[in-house]
């Protein structure tokens, strides 16, 4: 029996062909020591953990370290460091490592470009789409989701002048950020409604849907980034059905929503969690009150159930989550 090679190496087993290799002790003590070795470096709880438990989505919590730079007015920079992407499901988290610096220019738009907008906020984005082991980069005016990424995360971003040209002061990254505040709002009650919420291209509006959560945010500082996250389970009683959540900032009568997310439900009385992350500079310290609707294309939408009971006793809970950010250059 060998002393395991990780972590100093990764390890390199013998491959076994039937009727060539006779079986010894050691073809299983080898990978016996590596398992233990692996064990030992991940560490562990002390407590029954369910084997769903991953240690993936946890990883993609701690903030890029890729930081973003000011090279000239049109263009910035993308430093070397690790970045974990995910999905908008979150059922895809995958990590990038980049060795090198990449410069990022109008070139990158996910629309429009290669000139950039003139006094325009964009938002940097590490897009994972490819097949590769490095991070690619797209930069979009969109605050929750660049048009050409799937498999993305937010890095960094920054604005132009009335030439279409970067200003320095303005660039910031999520490398080094400080988290300032955090605040939440569980909704546990189940509701519903037939309110609808159209599935064409025009912008979900206020008066479309019906109201689930609203909260308000008054940021620290002019220049810390805001984060809006909301988790809803919606339901239909109508199957093939589209089911939609919708934000909005400072809203009332028929204003148009900030972002949207939504899934379709294949079956009558079935869940969905939908998921959605939207960023937003602060630009003040004035307050500010974000608010979300939900509603199906069609027939009744229910929240957090699938039918009008409220599903798992008041466990299965919508909520909206609000942190603030103090980032840098």
């Amino acid at each position: 029996m060998t002393v395991a090679s990780y972590p100093e190496s990764v390890p390199v087993f013998e491959t076994l062909q039937d009727d060539v290799h006779w079986e010894l002790a050691d073809h299983q003590n080898n990978p016996n020591e590596e398992i233990a070795a692996i064990s030992t470096f991940l560490g562990f709880l002390g407590v029954p953990q369910s084997k769903a438990t991953s240690l993936v989505p946890q990883l993609y919590e701690l903030l890029p370290t890729i930081k973003i730079s000011f090279v000239n007015t049109t263009t910035v920079q993308a430093s070397a460091g690790v970045v974990w992407c995910k999905n908008a499901g979150s059922t895809i988290h995958t990590p990038r490592k980049n060795i090198a610096t990449v410069n990022i220019t109008g070139a990158d738009l996910d629309a429009g470009g290669p000139g950039l907008g003139n006094d325009a906020t964009y938002f940097i984005y590490a897009d994972a789409d490819a097949t590769a082991s490095t991070a690619a980069f797209s930069l979009s005016t969109n605050a929750a989701t660049p048009g050409d990424s799937s498999v993305f995360r937010l890095t960094g971003g920054f604005g132009t002048d009335g030439s279409g040209n970067v200003i320095e002061e303005t660039v910031w990254s999520m490398a080094g950020a400080r988290l300032v505040d955090v605040k939440f709002e569980d909704v546990i009650a189940n509701d519903s409604t037939t309110d609808l919420i159209p599935k064409d291209n025009t912008l979900p509006l206020f008066d479309e849907g019906k109201l689930w959560v609203d909260m308000v945010k008054t940021p620290a500082k002019p220049t810390n980034l805001i984060e809006v996250t909301l988790i809803a389970y919606i339901g239909t009683a109508a199957a093939g059905s589209t089911v939609a959540i919708s934000l909005f900032k400072d809203a009332s009568g028929a204003d148009a929503s900030i972002a949207a997310a939504a899934q379709g439900i294949q079956g009558d009385n079935l869940l969905a969690c939908i998921t959605l992350t939207f960023h937003i500079l602060s630009g003040a310290t004035a307050q500010m009150i974000f608010s979300s609707n939900f509603g199906a294309e069609s027939g009744t939408a229910f929240l957090n159930s699938g039918n009008a009971t409220r599903h798992y006793g008041g466990a299965l809970k919508s909520k909206m989550i609000i942190r603030e950010y103090e980032v840098g250059p």
